[in-house]
């Protein structure tokens, strides 16, 4: 795990990864549910109702991005996860429950649905064929450990004002996507045609 012996492109993905998941937990973890519960009162079966449709704007967009021919998959990755980043970060601020239920739902509609399956196109293609599943296993793991910090870091933000850590969650999101301005692809990743859906 801290063998950096990485193509730089995967370890660009990576720190990206980090600061990605340290970001999505603030919104993500145990403070997705308390959000809408203090912050505007809603009931548990109108959170019930924003978790359902949660799930359903992830699913969708990866069931039909692949059918896309995309090219510049550094600038779709990129645009993502900015686009990730801003909803996130918008639904703390508006002030009707479903008004900022709806404008977060996009934040997998027009985000992760898109970035997702770039990345794991990204992952495969610059991991070595010897490594390959050391190699993606390490990226993703690098993640993984960035996702502890983030609900640690909600409930103190939380104890400060309640739209606080999505806000947060919105910022740290939008910061990911710097590295990956320095990702250099090679023509054959860069014009990919159906990006690998996330497993």
């Amino acid at each position: 795990l801290i063998s950096f012996d990485l193509h730089p492109n995967l370890l660009l993905i990576a720190l990206s990864g980090i600061i990605f998941a340290i970001g999505l937990q603030l919104s993500h973890s145990f403070y997705m549910l308390l959000f809408f519960t203090e912050h505007f009162g809603a009931t548990p079966a109108q959170v019930s109702v924003i978790m359902v449709i949660h799930r359903f704007t992830l699913a969708l967009p990866l069931l039909i991005v692949s059918q896309f021919k995309l090219t510049n998959l550094k600038a779709w990755y990129i645009a993502g996860l900015v686009a990730q980043g801003t909803v996130i970060a918008a639904s703390a601020l508006l002030p009707w429950l479903w008004v900022s239920a709806g404008v977060w739902l996009l934040h997998d509609l027009i985000g992760a649905g898109i970035w997702l399956p770039i990345q794991s196109t990204l992952i495969q293609q610059y991991s070595r064929d010897e490594t390959r599943g050391l190699e993606v296993g390490k990226v993703l793991a690098w993640g993984g450990i960035g996702s502890v910090a983030g609900p640690l870091a909600a409930g103190y933000l939380a104890n400060a004002a309640t739209t606080l850590p999505f806000l947060a969650s919105g910022l740290l999101v939008l910061l990911s996507a710097v590295p990956l301005c320095w990702l250099k692809l090679a023509p054959a990743a860069e014009a990919a045609k159906e990006p690998a859906a996330a497993g």
